[in-house]
């Protein structure tokens, strides 16, 4: 009679698991960068790369130029404002036709928001951009776009003219100030694009 050795209950695991179905691993689905607003060429050449994301720099100098809550523009509003926020919608709503999903990063101060003609400077008062992000994110949802997410600001502490922004404050005041240009941004992102979402 033969006798089970615990060496062949490890023959035998080696043989279940090379007998066992492959499990295939999935590799992350591909992302593009894209400079400037999301023109309708821009918009081909993404979808023809096949990514399913993108990640799209929304300028909040270009979208409230000279004044807080310019965005979303109406009727009234400045032709051009009006013309890049179209661009904006109809990439939006292109790319989600396609099965890609937006990745915006919202950055950059009009001067009017920090006092400075270099837009890398952050707001005097948060709440201003915060209020831009909110309305950004509520804009896009009232259109039914899907979006990926919002990355706030980009960088804010890298290259010359980011510290030059900075010039004077320690370290731990730029990170309390990037800490809450985060903060106050997300919180408005919540806000204003899920107003009936109970807290």
């Amino acid at each position: 009679m033969s006798r089970f050795r615990p060496h062949h209950a490890a023959v035998l695991a080696v043989a279940a698991a090379l007998l066992a179905p492959i499990s295939v691993a999935h590799a992350a689905s591909p992302g593009v960068n894209i400079a400037g607003p999301p023109t309708p060429q821009l918009v081909e050449q993404v979808i023809a790369s096949g990514a399913k994301s993108v990640r799209i720099f929304a300028l909040w100098r270009d979208l409230e130029p000279s004044a807080r809550g310019q965005y979303p523009p109406n009727v009234h509003s400045d032709y051009g404002l009006q013309q890049l926020s179209g661009v904006f919608d109809a990439g939006l709503l292109a790319l989600n036709a396609a099965g890609v999903k937006p990745l915006y990063v919202l950055v950059e101060s009009p001067q009017w928001a920090n006092g400075s003609t270099d837009y890398l400077v952050p707001p005097t008062n948060v709440a201003d951009f915060a209020g831009f992000a909110g309305r950004f994110a509520a804009h896009n949802r009232s259109l039914g776009g899907q979006v990926l997410g919002y990355e706030i600001w980009n960088e804010a502490d890298i290259g010359e003219r980011a510290l030059r922004a900075f010039l004077g404050r320690p370290r731990q005041d730029r990170l309390e100030l990037g800490v809450r240009l985060a903060h106050e941004a997300l919180l408005s992102l919540i806000h204003l694009s899920e107003p009936t979402r109970p807290y």
